[in-house]
């Protein structure tokens, strides 16, 4: 009872955390769909935007609610608040089985599809490579947090370089790519 939780995440961490978790795999899955479907850049430009626009609502009202409960368990807490510990009790079961593991697995797919591209490997490998990508992930967040901090900072570093080689080829090119 006597231990207490020292602050180990600084500035670049967090933003890093923040990069991560914004740009996650599914920017770079959800594009070539996303025209696709909606045909026209001028469409795809308005649901991003609009899709922003929700993300900052989203992100003010869990720093409000945040700041309201200010204890540890996130969206756990803020549904035991507003609708009892049955709901709170049935969301944390769900997120354990359901949610995380759905979620962890989609990402693992996004990558290992991405690696196999990059190093040319054929499709049958996707689910290998994802179940190998989310050991290996996992390994590195038990080595301990500044080992998962470095290399969420190096994955985010990475996230942003492409996007921005993204722009600068697409500013140079002078095209959608049509």
């Amino acid at each position: 009872m006597g231990d207490v939780l020292r602050r180990r995440f600084g500035l670049w961490f967090a933003l890093a955390m923040i990069v991560a978790e914004v740009m996650g795999v599914g920017i770079f899955l959800t594009p070539a769909g996303m025209v696709r479907t909606l045909g026209s850049t001028p469409w795809v430009l308005g649901v991003w935007a609009s899709m922003g626009l929700f993300s900052v609502a989203g992100a003010l009202c869990y720093a409000e609610l945040g700041s309201r409960f200010p204890e540890a368990g996130g969206a756990f807490v803020f549904l035991r608040e507003a609708f009892g510990k049955r709901c709170a009790f049935v969301y944390g079961w769900m997120s354990l089985l359901v949610m995380d593991p759905g979620l962890t697995a989609a990402l693992g797919v996004g990558l290992a599809q991405y690696l196999l591209a990059l190093f040319g490997g054929p499709t049958s490998l996707v689910p290998a490579v994802a179940i190998g990508c989310i050991l290996v992930l996992s390994a590195v967040s038990l080595l301990g947090v500044e080992t998962s901090a470095r290399v969420l900072r190096w994955t985010a570093a990475a996230k942003l370089a492409t996007i921005a080689v993204l722009v600068v080829l697409v500013l140079v090119r002078g095209d959608a790519g049509g």
